[in-house]
């Protein structure tokens, strides 16, 4: 009992750092755009997602563990608890239980799957989030996969996303693909050590302040497109520049872990907005 124990630990600190950043944020997105939610498949949902989620992570923690030896010793690699080999076989493993999973879903999200694992591939194998113009588009086409799958999960039965969906999963994907250097503020240290190229290290003087105007001007754009009252809209908004005005104040790794969770708190609302939506179209 005491091993199988140490196993789900190790295999869920996989994970653990990308609960907030991307389990959770696909997740609420999947349930606000979903067309024919079924609560049932909610956890069908969640459990695509993570499995996905633990593939990617195992290839990308198991190139090289000098970044986490500094910035997550935690995690099973620099921790010991699992070699070096162990998790590339576990990785390879893991590819086809994903698309194992995703076939029984239908062919939509077996295309989805397929989609995530080759941008892991890219990312990983072939070093492009090396790259950080590389690593933001990589980073948000393979969000809107997660969100394509795990929408087309969620609703059981449906093939296609409607239009509501589909901008959903494309403004989303924009976001990200501006904004998502806000989770490179605080691994500074080790990108260094591994010579990553990344957009606070490139552009020091300029990272930070992108953060401001790209945050209230994609919170504008959400109250636009989802039709936000200006009373809800507002508050939408000063959160917005309260989050960026933090990345600006507050510059300690510390600090920048705080604001990072703070912007997947704002992820995570800009998701649900698309509720509020087909609420107000019924």
């Amino acid at each position: 009992m005491g091993t199988l124990l140490y196993h789900i630990c190790t295999v869920f600190l996989f994970t653990k750092s990308d609960f907030k950043t991307t389990l959770i944020p696909v997740t609420v997105l999947a349930m606000a755009v979903s067309p024919t939610l079924e609560v049932t498949r909610v956890v069908h949902s969640i459990m695509w997602t993570w499995i996905h989620l633990l593939q990617f992570d195992v290839s990308n923690q198991s190139l090289n563990i000098q970044e986490d030896e500094i910035n997550k010793p935690w995690r099973p690699l620099p921790a010991k608890r699992v070699s070096m080999r162990a998790a590339r076989v576990v990785h390879w493993l893991l590819v086809p239980c994903c698309f194992t999973l995703s076939w029984s879903h239908g062919t939509d999200v077996l295309l989805a799957s397929v989609a995530l694992v080759f941008m892991s591939l890219l990312y990983n194998e072939l070093h492009l989030h090396g790259r950080w113009l590389a690593r933001n588009l990589l980073n948000a086409a393979g969000t809107a996969a997660f969100e394509v799958g795990a929408t087309l999960v969620a609703a059981g039965g449906i093939h296609r996303l409607d239009c509501t969906a589909f901008m959903s999963v494309c403004l989303s994907a924009a976001i990200i693909a501006s904004t998502i250097h806000a989770q490179d503020f605080k691994d500074i240290r080790g990108d260094q050590l591994v010579n990553r190229i990344t957009i606070p290290l490139l552009f020091p003087s300029v990272a930070r302040w992108t953060m401001l105007p790209s945050l209230t001007i994609w919170t504008m754009v959400l109250i636009q497109v989802w039709r936000i009252t200006w009373s809800i809209g507002i508050r939408l908004l000063i959160g917005a520049i309260a989050l960026g005005y933090r990345f600006l104040a507050f510059k300690t790794i510390r600090n920048d872990q705080a604001s990072y969770v703070w912007y997947n708190v704002w992820l995570s609302l800009a998701h649900i907005l698309p509720v509020y939506y087909r609420i107000r179209r019924q």
